[in-house]
This record gives structure tokens, C-alpha cells and sequence, in this order.
């Protein structure tokens, strides 16, 4: 058919390999992270929305901050409006992802099938982790890189042990990540049963 797929991509749960298995079977991106990143791709994200300005996908919030926020985690920033353009927009595409949480307010009357993979919550927990200190290390000369995804979390000094950055992490990430992005934003929400039911829904 026409419809599109858009894989919310699950930080750590093998997100990067069904993007390979995309690559092979459907119209995917692989494209150079713009601005260099030693060689990086964009992991099947639309190259376009790493450019500044590049699509309007922005909610009406986020444009009167007149913030920007594109790059991995873009999806959680589509207004419903840029959420039916999606076809136009990425109209090469027929596999599009993005970290970060889903939208706040979702569109139901898509023409796009949204997929995702979960893994073991203590698992994948550990391997953020290490994702994390892989960055901190890497970017440790650069302080302004930001190595906590989609800024959900005031990232700790590089050296921070599992303690201290699970003290700054959010928990239950993967029912909050559902559940829209002012779940994931806000710590001071617990996370309860309805909150669950949501998020597989």
C-alpha cells in the first residue's frame, strides 16, 4: 500500500538492527548525521530533520519558545498537523524512526503503521547505561554535546556511577517513552497501572 511505517525507536532495544533489516527491504534513510560525528548515520531518521529549520514538525508550544527540535528524538515535536503531513514531508521514505517519546497528542487517522521493540526493562536499562558512558567519555572535552537522550534528564558528571545516574534517570522508561512526552519530562508523575494500560494501547 501507500502507508508508511514509523518505528518509535526504543533507546537500546535493537532499534539499529531493524533499521538494517529496513534498509534491505524498504525505502529507508542512510545518511551522514549532518555536521560530521565521526561518521555517524542518522539510524533511519529523516536526514531532514537534523537541519535546523529543515521541516516544520515543531508543536505550537515549541514554536512560540522558538526552540528547535529536530534530530533523533523529532517525533516527539510533531503537532498533529505535522503528523498528517508526515506523507508529504518524507515522501521518499516508506520507513521513518525517532527516539525519544511519542507525541503528546497523537493523530489516529494516519496512513502509518507505528511500530516498536521493547526489551527487558533491566536490560535495557543497563545497556542505556553504558550508552551513556560511552558518550560522557567520548564528548568529555566537549561539555556542550548533550549526552542524555532527548534531554529527559539532567546528565551527571561524566564519572557517575549506576547509583548516581540512576538518581537523575527516569524510571519506567520505556510506559513513560509511550505515554507522550510530558510522561517522560516530568519525574515528579508516578507511574501507575493506568498509566501502563496507556501505554499499550
Amino acid at each position: 500500500g501507500e502507508g508508511k511505517i514509523l518505528f518509535k525507536h526504543m533507546h537500546k532495544a535493537g532499534g539499529s538492527t531493524l533499521c538494517n533489516v529496513a534498509r534491505e527491504n524498504v525505502r529507508a534513510e542512510k545518511a551522514p548525521i549532518p555536521g560530521g560525528n565521526d561518521g555517524w548515520d542518522t539510524n533511519c531518521v529523516p536526514q531532514i530533520a537534523y537541519q535546523k529549520n529543515g521541516v516544520p514538525l515543531a508543536t505550537a508550544e515549541a514554536e512560540k519558545e522558538g526552540a528547535w527540535y529536530g534530530g533523533v528524538c523529532y517525533a516527539s515535536h510533531l503537532s498533529v498537523a505535522a503528523q498528517r503531513a508526515l506523507g508529504i514531508t518524507h515522501k521518499d521514505l516508506d520507513f521513518i524512526a525517532s527516539e525519544g517519546p511519542m507525541p503528546d497528542t497523537l493523530a489516529l487517522d494516519l496512513p502509518v503503521a507505528w511500530i516498536t521493540m521493547l526489551r527487558d526493562p533491566l536490560d535495557r536499562t543497563l545497556s542505556s547505561y553504558r550508552w551513556w558512558q560511552f558518550l560522557a567519555d567520548r564528548f568529555r572535552d566537549k561539555p556542550k554535546v548533550r549526552t542524555a537522550l532527548c534531554d529527559a534528564y539532567q546528565s551527571p558528571h561524566p564519572d557517575a556511577s549506576l547509583q548516581e545516574w540512576l538518581e537523575v534517570y527516569p524510571d519506567n522508561w520505556m510506559v513513560r517513552v509511550l505515554c507522550g512526552r510530558a510522561v517522560l519530562m516530568d519525574k515528579s508523575v508516578r507511574i501507575t497501572e493506568k498509566h501502563l494500560t496507556a501505554a499499550k494501547a
